[in-house]
C-alpha cells in the first residue's frame, strides 16, 4: 500500500529537478555500488576468509562450472555461521582485476597479492582435473597470510562428478583449516547438499549473475530456473538466487521508467521455494531481501519528499541505500534533500536518477 500511494503521489505532484540527474541509469555505476555493498559485509571483526577461482588444469574444453561452481559451494555452505567470509564476486573481480587466470591461479606469490588485494586472513585456492575415467582429482590449499603459511600437503581426493562430490569437498575443507590452524577459523553450520545436475546448473547460472545487464541477468535467471526445477523446487540457494536477478531487472526497469511488475512478482515467487527458516537474517539471504527492505523504504522517501518533509525523505533516502546503494532514485532523493548537511562518506551518489 505504501508503495502504491507514493506511486500516485510520484505521478500526481509535480516535483523539483535535481541539477545533477540522468533520465536513465548508468549500469556499470550500479555494477561498482553492488560490489560496494558486497564488500560492506564482512563487517565481522574476525579474520577474513576468500576463495578465488580454481585452475582448471585439464586437457580439453574448461569445466567452467567448477570454475564458478567451486567458490559458491564453499559461500553457500558456510557463510550463514561465518559472516567473515568474502562473496564470490568480490573475489572474482579482485581476479579479473588483476588479468588472473591459468596457472596463476596457484602461484603462490600471485596467491599472496591477492589476499592482499581482497585484505583477508586466509586465501583458499586450488585446481581440479578431469580424467579419461570421468572422475575429478580436486587439490584444496589455504594460505594465512598472516603468518605466511600454506596448508601442507594440500587436502585432495578423487570422485566422480556426482552427488558425492558436496560431502566430499565439505569433508575436506574443514578438515583443511582444522590442519592449517589450531583456533577455530570456520564455523561448521549445517548444509542441504543440492544434486550434481542441479549444481550444474545453479553455477551457470552465476557465470552471468555478477552485473547489472538486462541481457545477462535474463540468461541466468533461465539457468538458476532451471536448477530449481531440477531439485524439485527444493533449493534454497537456487531460488535465493532466482529471486535476486528478478529484483535487479526490476531494478534496471525501474530506473529507466518501465514496469517492473513482472520481474518483481517473478521474484517473489521464486522466495516462495525457499525452505530455511532463520532468526537471524544470513547474509546470503539479505543479499536477496534487501530488495525488498529498500524498496519499501524507497517508498516511504518518496512518500515523504512529496510533502515536502525533507528531513525524513533525506533520513529514509540514507536508510534506503544502505540496503540498496545501487538505486538511483534514492540517490537523487538523498542529494536533493541534503540541504547543506554534510554528505555520509559511505554512500556513493554515481546514479542519481531524474524524477
Amino acid at each position: 500500500m505504501i508503495a502504491v500511494f507514493a506511486l500516485i503521489l510520484f505521478l500526481l505532484v509535480p516535483l523539483a529537478h535535481a541539477q545533477n540527474c540522468t533520465s536513465s541509469p548508468n549500469l556499470p555505476g550500479m555494477d561498482a555500488n553492488f560490489l560496494l555493498y558486497l564488500k560492506s559485509l564482512n563487517t565481522s571483526k574476525k579474520d577474513k576468509i576468500a576463495i578465488i577461482p580454481f585452475f582448471d588444469n585439464h586437457v580439453g574444453n574448461p569445466d567452467d562450472v567448477l570454475y564458478y561452481g567451486i567458490p559458491f559451494l564453499f559461500y553457500d555452505m558456510f557463510s550463514s555461521k561465518n559472516t567473515n567470509i568474502v562473496h564470490p564476486y568480490v573475489s572474482f573481480n579482485a581476479v579479473k582485476t588483476m588479468g588472473l587466470s591459468g596457472e596463476k591461479l596457484i602461484d603462490l606469490q600471485t596467491v599472496r597479492e591477492v589476499a592482499n588485494k581482497l585484505d583477508v586472513r586466509y586465501l583458499i585456492f586450488g585446481h581440479y582435473q578431469h580424467s579419461f575415467a570421468q572422475t575429478t582429482r580436486l587439490v584444496i590449499n589455504v594460505m594465512d597470510v598472516k603468518k605466511d603459511k600454506v596448508l601442507a600437503p594440500a587436502m585432495e581426493f578423487n570422485t566422480e562428478v556426482n552427488d558425492s562430490f558436496f560431502d566430499l569437498f565439505y569433508t575436506n575443507i574443514i578438515e583443511g583449516f582444522k590442519r592449517l590452524t589450531k583456533k577455530r577459523a570456520l564455523h561448521t553450520p549445517t548444509y542441504k547438499m543440492p544434486s550434481m545436475r542441479a549444481f550444474r546448473f545453479y553455477s551457470k547460472g552465476h557465470s552471468y549473475a555478477a552485473h547489472y545487464s538486462s541481457q545477462d541477468l535474463e540468461i541466468a535467471a533461465l539457468w538458476f530456473e532451471k536448477g530449481l526445477k531440477e531439485s524439485y523446487q527444493v533449493y534454497d540457494d537456487a531460488a535465493l538466487s532466482l529471486a535476486r536477478t528478478h529484483f535487479m531487472l526490476a531494478l534496471i526497469g525501474k530506473l529507466k521508467g518501465h514496469s517492473y511488475a513482472k520481474n518483481w512478482t517473478s521474484a517473489q515467487r521464486a522466495l516462495s521455494f525457499v525452505k530455511y527458516s532463520y532468526r537471524k537474517m544470513p547474509q546470503k539471504f539479505l543479499l536477496t531481501h534487501r530488495f525488498i527492505e529498500g524498496q519499501n523504504i524507497a517508498a516511504q522517501a518518496l512518500t515523504a519528499y512529496v510533502v515536502k518533509n525533507y528531513n525524513k525523505a533525506n533520513q529514509q533516502a540514507q536508510t534506503g541505500l544502505g540496503f540498496v546503494p545501487e538505486d538511483g532514485q534514492l540517490q537523487n532523493i538523498y542529494q536533493v534533500t541534503l540541504k547543506g548537511k554534510k554528505p555520509i562518506n559511505t554512500i556513493v551518489i554515481n546514479n542519481p536518477i531524474c524524477f
